[in-house]
């Protein structure tokens, strides 16, 4: 009798979590889907479909000498103990890049470019950060 019940404890509960987790995927899918449909479009927004998230929003100042800053949060995980090894590797892949500074406390991310660079580096680097496309506030 033991042995029924707890096999049929162990039936319920694995049923209970499948659908548990069957909801979150559900409301996951939902929300990307409702976010999708509720970022407003940019005429400079630049839109590919690689499978990654929104459209960053990102701050743009033209410094001196014609570089270019660009400031945004990221959707990705800025840990603590990674930043120093990701801003030489983004360097290394980016070499437009002259300056970049990731700040895992506040998951913000600042990258100056040269005055030459073009739009899809600029795509590049943001999809590094796990955005699809974005949007630039001057």
């Amino acid at each position: 009798m033991k042995i029924i019940i707890l096999m049929l404890t162990l039936l319920f509960g694995g049923l209970i979590s499948y659908g548990q987790s069957n909801d979150k995927k559900s409301s996951l899918t939902n929300r990307s889907q409702s976010t999708a449909i509720q970022q407003p479009k940019s005429s400079e927004a630049i839109n590919s479909s690689n499978g990654l998230g929104d459209t960053a929003n990102l701050q743009k100042e033209v410094g001196a000498l014609g570089v270019f800053k660009y400031s945004f949060q990221s959707d990705k995980i800025l840990e603590t103990g990674k930043v120093d090894r990701w801003s030489v590797r983004l360097k290394q892949h980016f070499p437009q890049t002259i300056d970049l500074q990731l700040t895992s406390s506040t998951q913000f991310v600042e990258v100056t470019l040269i005055n030459t660079h073009s739009e899809q580096e600029l795509l590049e680097i943001v999809q590094w950060f796990n955005f699809l496309n974005y949007s630039i506030n001057e």
